[in-house]
């Protein structure tokens, strides 16, 4: 669509300046190359500015994008941290208390042999 505009753009660019060769009066050539100005200037002005604001656009958008990405990413370490941290503790506490439970069954043990040891020395005496 872009390339039919600038055809019939210069078509109309090249018609204007014949007419322009034709005429006689100083004037009528000064207002037809001031409408060849306005004919090409200004569509050329208009795309140079879409084009900068839609880079200026992207850009910003782009900067955005990383930025949100780089705190998602910072969000996720910290918590996976939190969840090392939360293993860790939860780890630490079920060893302990394994540790609990077999010194308890040890100390039962132990008491159970000394009661068989002086219920024997009961019983042979």
């Amino acid at each position: 669509v872009e390339v039919v505009e600038i055809v019939v753009i210069v078509v109309v660019v090249v018609e204007v300046l014949s007419e322009i060769s034709k005429m006689s009066s100083f004037l009528a050539r000064v207002i037809a190359v001031i409408g060849v100005v306005v004919l090409v200037v200004v569509p050329v002005v208009v795309v140079v500015v879409v084009v900068v604001v839609v880079v200026v656009v992207v850009v910003v958008v782009v900067s955005i994008a990383l930025v949100v990405g780089l705190v998602v990413i910072g969000l996720v370490l910290v918590a996976e941290a939190a969840v090392v941290v939360i293993v860790v503790s939860i780890t630490l506490v079920v060893i302990k208390v394994v540790v609990v439970i077999i010194v308890t069954v040890v100390v039962v043990i132990v008491v159970a042999a000394e009661v068989v040891v002086v219920i024997a020395a009961a019983a042979a005496a």
